[in-house]
């Protein structure tokens, strides 16, 4: 069954995500108050993209059945990754003149692509989440495993994500359980999101606040030195809080993020060839540094991200999904 409103939320998310990085190339010149607000409001968006990934791996397992499950990632999730990251290491050579088969693998494995921006981590982290399918399938045959989740979710604050993809796994892992969770147990769930939104976006409002007065104050009231663990429980509660109101404004958005949800997986892949292209052509017409120049900045990038999937489609047909993951 096609949920609405998570489609909704998966064009929400990769729109927070492109956000923060077109936000990256703006450090320097713009406001520091209004960057860290900023920064604050979109950095770990990806919380939201492993909720959603639980949540409709769980809605979807009428159909799991591993063999097919692992050959569909791997035609749509590995294969665009893998051809792909060619202008990566292409640029790479180019840029340092020297290249090696060691760094080459090193850089698929860890996701760590030159002129990607470093937004590739999330492949060889989310493969691992494919490969570990059969247990995710168990822990959700057994629901009350899922009591489990405040302890995985007290070890995910200490262990934070670093790039190394087993490390990522375990960070992200109750945010991707408890996106199962909410869609096992959502009749019931989703009532106590909506009665008490008005706790839960207070609760934001707080994270959210620490984590810019703490970047402020250079992390010297951070008990664990970053505000790494504030970011994601922040973006826990906006999961929370993103999720209700699409679905109880379902009727109202209808498929306003469509788009952005279909061509989601296309614009992660190509959205940091785009940036850096752009970082290193017309940046300097945003150099005012400003929330409008950050706009148009952003509104730029998605266009022709947009524009080069679109065109990428028509030209690659049915195997579009092979090469772009769309």
């Amino acid at each position: 069954m096609f949920l609405r409103y998570i489609n909704n939320f998966r064009g929400i998310a990769i729109i927070m995500v492109l956000l923060i990085h077109t936000l990256i190339p703006f450090t320097e010149s713009m406001n520091p108050v209004m960057f860290d607000i900023l920064f604050a409001v979109f950095q770990d968006s990806t919380v939201l993209f492993v909720f959603i990934s639980g949540f409709l791996f769980q809605h979807l397992l009428k159909k799991y059945e591993f063999k097919k499950y692992i050959k569909s990632k791997a035609s749509y999730v590995l294969s665009p990754y893998l051809l792909l990251s060619i202008p990566g290491v292409i640029w790479n050579a180019y840029d340092s003149r020297d290249i090696h088969i060691t760094l080459i693998i090193k850089g698929l494995l860890t996701g760590a692509i030159s002129g990607t921006m470093g937004t590739y981590w999330f492949i060889p982290m989310i493969i691992i989440f494919f490969i570990a399918s059969p247990l995710l399938v168990m822990i959700d045959n057994r629901p009350k495993l899922y009591y489990g989740l405040p302890l995985l979710f007290i070890v995910s604050t200490f262990i934070t994500r670093d790039g190394l993809p087993y490390q990522n796994f375990v960070h992200f892992l109750p945010i991707y359980l408890f996106g199962m969770f909410a869609s096992h147990f959502k009749e019931q769930l989703f009532p106590i999101f909506n009665k008490y939104k008005g706790i839960i976006f207070t609760a934001f409002l707080i994270l959210l606040f620490l984590d810019i007065i703490n970047v402020q104050t250079h992390y010297q009231y951070s008990p664990l030195g970053d505000n790494a663990f504030l970011r994601m429980w922040s973006k826990v509660l906006l999961c929370c809080l993103v999720i209700n109101f699409l679905k109880t404004k379902d009727h109202i958005l209808e498929n306003k993020f469509d788009i952005f949800a279909r061509y989601s997986f296309g614009l992660y892949f190509i959205q940091g060839y785009v940036i850096t292209v752009l970082n290193k052509t017309v940046l300097s017409y945003f150099a005012s540094g400003t929330i409008l120049s950050y706009l148009l900045f952003s509104i730029l990038t998605v266009a022709i991200c947009l524009s080069i999937l679109w065109l990428a489609k028509k030209i690659l047909g049915r195997y579009s999904r092979y090469f772009i993951g769309i």
